[in-house]
């Protein structure tokens, strides 16, 4: 009798044995996938507060319209970004701190300008060990070979504007070869690459992820197409407030928008009334879009000028 009641004994305690692995397994992957979902929160926030660092560091005009204008600081954007991280961990912001961060969990950084990229991956340090380091500018390079016996390599930008082409060892302006799609496609195309390298660098053992940055906005979610200046980053490995590192794949990018402006001004309508009116400022012509005098207030959307107490201009508006 007492090796039968021994022998049952057994089940319940392999069953709360089993329940307490159960337990303890579920918690572990729930952390795991909390402190994975916080990790790319961050990653997202750090690249927003990077490219609006960059915009203001910018002199992009009223209007936001000349991407060529705007100033593309890959230290300044991987400085922000850090700094951001850190702010978000509770750290103090000192340059321990800050190359702890760069060397031990920023895996790839990539700064997308108007006409060229700078991407950071580690490198071999002179005391042995690794740090991270930046490269040159990169432009987007484009090499048409339509034409048989003739090879042309073109410098593209975002706008698809006039670009720079390059035959033999001259470099002369030209108008773009590629529509506005397939400039994209190629600028997308090769920066992915380019981060999808230095990731595999970065892993020796291999990497069973991709990166792949879509050129327009598609059915995938969380993903954010290279359409304007961009920061983007790749962090692994981060175990600053767990036990153990967390596996965490990320890249946050953030574009800068373009905005349009609304001018508001008075004016005199064809009953000879003075009525307050508003219209996007590139509608407006020449010689009033920036007359201080004219333009009474400026406003970031028609809804906004409409609520301060100004109405449609059909004259220019339309």
């Amino acid at each position: 009798m007492s090796k039968v009641f021994s022998l049952l004994m057994i089940i319940p305690i392999w069953f709360i044995a089993m329940l307490y692995l159960a337990t303890i397994t579920f918690y572990r992957v729930e952390s795991q996938s909390i402190e994975d979902w916080r990790i790319k929160t961050v990653v997202n926030y750090c690249t927003d507060s990077a490219i609006e660092e960059l915009l203001e560091a910018s002199d992009l005009g009223m209007d936001y319209a000349d991407w060529g204008k705007f100033h593309v600081d890959p230290d300044l954007a991987l400085k922000d970004f850090v700094d951001t991280f850190l702010l978000s961990y509770r750290l103090p912001l000192n340059n321990e701190n800050r190359e702890m961060i760069k060397t031990n969990y920023i895996q790839a950084f990539c700064v997308a300008g108007y006409d060229g990229y700078y991407i950071y991956d580690h490198r071999n340090a002179e005391n042995g060990g690794y740090t991270l380091v930046g490269s040159p500018k990169i432009p987007y390079l484009y090499a048409d070979t339509t034409k048989p016996g003739r090879y042309v390599t073109y410098a593209l930008n975002m706008g698809n504007q006039r670009c720079y082409k390059l035959t033999d060892a001259t470099i002369t302006q030209a108008p773009s070869p590629v529509s506005d799609s397939e400039c994209m496609k190629i600028i997308n195309t090769r920066i992915s690459d380019d981060l999808m390298e230095r990731v595999d660098r970065a892993y020796t053992n291999g990497w069973l992820q991709s990166v792949y940055i879509p050129t327009s906005m598609t059915a995938l979610t969380r993903t954010n197409p290279v359409q304007s200046p961009t920061v983007m980053a790749f962090m692994d490995n981060i175990d600053l407030d767990t036990m153990y590192k967390v596996q965490a794949f990320g890249i946050g990018g953030s574009r800068a928008k373009v905005a349009r402006p609304v001018s508001a001004y008075i004016r005199e309508d064809a009953n000879g009334n003075m009525v307050k009116y508003y219209s996007y400022t590139d509608l407006l012509p020449d010689g009033i879009n920036n007359d201080q005098a004219f333009i009474k207030e400026v406003f970031m959307s028609p809804e906004d000028a409409a609520e301060a107490g100004y109405h449609h201009d059909t004259l220019y508006m339309n």
